[in-house]
C-alpha cells in the first residue's frame, strides 16, 4: 500500500473546498488528485472523508491519522462552532463504524479526536461537549484491549476428483 504525504493530502482539503463551492464535480476532483499522486481509489477516499465530515455523518474509508490530524486543524480554523461540532462527530461516527466492522481499533484517531475537542473548547472559548460524546474516546478507554467473542470451530468438507477422471476430462477437453 502507498503511503499518503503531505504533498497529497494538504492540497485534498482546498479541492474538495472547490468541490463544495461548485468549482470542480467530484469527477474532475479525483482526476486532480491523482495527478498529484493519489491512487484514484485513495483519492476518492479521502474526497469523500472531507466532504462528508461537515455533514456529521460517518464516513466509511480511512484516511492516514496525519491527513486527519490536519483536516481537522484546517475545519478548526475555518468553521464556526457549530459547524466544527459535526466534523468532530463525523471523526467519531467513522471511529464508531470502522470499530463495529471487527477489523481493528482506531486508537490513534480516538485519541486525535479526544486531543481536538479539548483544543476546540479552547479555541472557540466554550465547550462543545454538549454536541459531541467524549466519554466513549477518553484516552485510558482507548489503550484497554478487549478479547471478545467466542472461538468457534468450522467444519470443511472437500470434494476432490477421481485423478484418472481428471486427466481423462484434461485430454479431452484441453
Amino acid at each position: 500500500m502507498a503511503v499518503i504525504t503531505p504533498l497529497q493530502y494538504e492540497p485534498a482539503f482546498d479541492i474538495a473546498k472547490a468541490v463544495i463551492a461548485g468549482g470542480f464535480n467530484r469527477s474532475r476532483a479525483i482526476e486532480v488528485m491523482a495527478d498529484s499522486g493519489f491512487g484514484h481509489a485513495s483519492a476518492a477516499f479521502y474526497l469523500n472523508a472531507l466532504l462528508t465530515m461537515p455533514s456529521g455523518d460517518a464516513y466509511k474509508k480511512t484516511i492516514s491519522n496525519s491527513a486527519a490530524r490536519y483536516y481537522l486543524q484546517r475545519f478548526m480554523d475555518e468553521m464556526t462552532a457549530v459547524e466544527f461540532s459535526a466534523v468532530l462527530l463525523s471523526v467519531e461516527a467513522h471511529i464508531r463504524y470502522y470499530n463495529a466492522q471487527g477489523v481493528g481499533k482506531q486508537r490513534a484517531l480516538a485519541k486525535i479526536l479526544v486531543e481536538f475537542q479539548s483544543q476546540a473548547d479552547e479555541h472557540y472559548g466554550q465547550v462543545l461537549s454538549n454536541t459531541v460524546s467524549k466519554t466513549h474516546v477518553e484516552p485510558a478507554a482507548v489503550d484497554q484491549v478487549f478479547n471478545e467473542g467466542a472461538t468457534s470451530t468450522i467444519e470443511l468438507t472437500i470434494h476432490e476428483r477421481e485423478p484418472a477422471a481428471l486427466m481423462r476430462v484434461s485430454h479431452i477437453l484441453g
